[in-house]
């Protein structure tokens, strides 16, 4: 469970964000808290974890800095796992180069 501190200023950034149009395009960090969210880690043959529903809010997130005109090239997305890695890469290959 997310400790009490914690969860109140992720509510209070959430509510914040939300308030401010077009706030997405001055972005330039940032991290999912996915406890609690029924993501499940799954593990390759080497044993490098990844987690569907994660990647999945990454694509997303990706194509809605490339809608609002960032280039693929100038967008980072950081993992410190091969399995991730992998399945960022079959998901958003397709559509971004």
């Amino acid at each position: 469970s997310t400790l009490p501190l914690v969860a109140e200023k992720t509510k209070a950034r959430n509510d914040k964000t939300n308030r401010d149009e077009g706030s997405l395009e001055k972005v330039t960090l940032m991290l999912v808290d996915t406890t609690g969210c029924d993501m499940h880690e799954t593990a390759n043959e080497a044993g490098s974890k990844s987690n569907e529903g994660e990647a999945n809010i990454v694509v997303s997130h990706v194509q809605s800095l490339i809608s609002l005109g960032l280039r693929a090239e100038d967008i980072a997305v950081i993992t410190p796992y091969n399995g991730q890695v992998e399945l960022l890469r079959s998901l958003l290959l397709p559509e971004v180069p």
